[in-house]
């Protein structure tokens, strides 16, 4: 009889701290004008907006003592070389403390702030990984009763990274060369470009695939090359397009020629076409827009043997470069990795990325903007 009470008493007191707490919060709808996105997120459905590439972003401010948020993950069955499912990670930073959350399959409540200081608080969701794993939305966020938002600053700069694993942040936390892929080990927020924005105080975009080339993939496939997932709100499916024209940036940094490589020479017209094609749409979408032309960190003149990769492609991107002729198109090469250790599967670590940014950060502010 005393067992039967205790449990009716925890349930009653269970009951009475859920109602406490749902009297006094409030859940605020993610299609509130408050509310900051910044990505290529399809608001088809304005509750649940969702979203594909890394770096999509989403920031909130709102005063109170406690925040909660609704994340989404719908995962395509796909799994790592380790055997684990692919799922969505996100750096999500309250006040500038940083929590990594690993999202869980279907729409849940992430509780990231309590007993916070009543006063008004900055929340950033920032998305790590990339469209393999899984498509990411977000629900809204519930906040004291008594609690509001408030007006999001945002930055005047606008710049937009395109590129492949490099520019997701593939493996960039894992501890060396011979760990495989893993969603745990992606890590957007500390990439290069990423870190080129936050110094240049500038709205970041990614629109970035892992494996993807100009004129050919890692594996030598042709379809589905970088050029033609750019045109993609959604880059798994070649009918969502995006609206180009949405948001216009100050300055377009191309990341790309890094997998056409990986094996052998690719075929230098069909690279050339490509990769001028890429630059006409930018361009037609943003004529007013500077672009930045890498040669990347990860391509080298010794491996593969023979290839000549980091002088071929220089080489081939000058030509496509020479096509437009343009004073507002630039190329610059990004110091090589390799006496910084690496991340996961031969790519850039931290300490590779942080260089790579702070040399990237200079040249713009140097040579671009002046």
């Amino acid at each position: 009889m005393r067992y039967i009470f205790f449990v009716f008493l925890s349930i009653i007191t269970a009951v009475v701290i859920w109602s406490f707490c749902l009297n006094n919060s409030q859940h605020i709808s993610a299609n509130n004008t408050q509310i900051h996105y910044n990505g290529r997120i399809d608001f088809s459905d304005s509750l649940q907006p969702s979203f594909y590439y890394p770096g999509t972003e989403i920031t909130i401010l709102f005063s109170g003592t406690s925040c909660t948020i609704k994340l989404g993950q719908e995962s395509f069955g796909d799994i790592d070389e380790y055997g684990n499912p692919h799922t969505n990670f996100y750096t999500v930073l309250l006040d500038g403390k940083h929590t990594i959350i690993k999202a869980k399959e279907g729409l849940n409540s992430y509780q990231v702030g309590k007993q916070l200081k009543d006063t008004i608080h900055t929340l950033q969701i920032w998305k790590r990984t990339e469209a393999i794993c899984g498509r990411g939305y977000f629900g809204g966020i519930t906040i004291d009763k008594s609690a509001k938002l408030f007006p999001v600053r945002v930055p005047k700069r606008k710049i937009e990274f395109i590129g492949n694993s490099i520019t997701c942040g593939y493996g960039l936390d894992g501890d060396n060369k011979d760990c495989k892929f893993s969603a745990a080990t992606e890590n957007n927020y500390l990439t290069y470009g990423a870190i080129v924005a936050r110094k240049l105080d500038a709205e970041y975009r990614a629109v970035a695939y892992s494996g993807k080339g100009i004129f050919q993939n890692f594996g030598g496939g042709r379809e589905d090359v970088m050029p033609d997932l750019y045109q993609r709100q959604n880059p798994l499916d070649e009918y969502s397009q995006w609206n180009l024209k949405s948001w216009i940036p100050d300055l377009v940094v191309i990341n790309l020629g890094t997998n056409d490589f990986a094996h052998e020479v690719p075929d230098s017209a069909g690279f050339v076409k490509n990769y001028a094609g890429l630059l006409r749409t930018i361009q037609g979408n943003y004529p007013d827009a500077k672009i930045v032309c890498l040669i990347s960190q990860m391509l080298s003149d010794h491996w593969p043997v023979g290839v000549n990769a980091r002088t071929n492609c220089k080489k081939f991107i000058e030509a496509a470069i020479s096509e437009l002729n343009s004073k507002n198109i630039y190329v610059t090469e990004l110091s090589a990795q390799g006496d910084n250790g690496y991340g996961c599967d031969y790519h850039p670590n931290k300490k590779q990325n942080e260089i790579n940014g702070a040399e990237l950060t200079t040249f713009i502010m140097e040579e671009v903007v002046k």
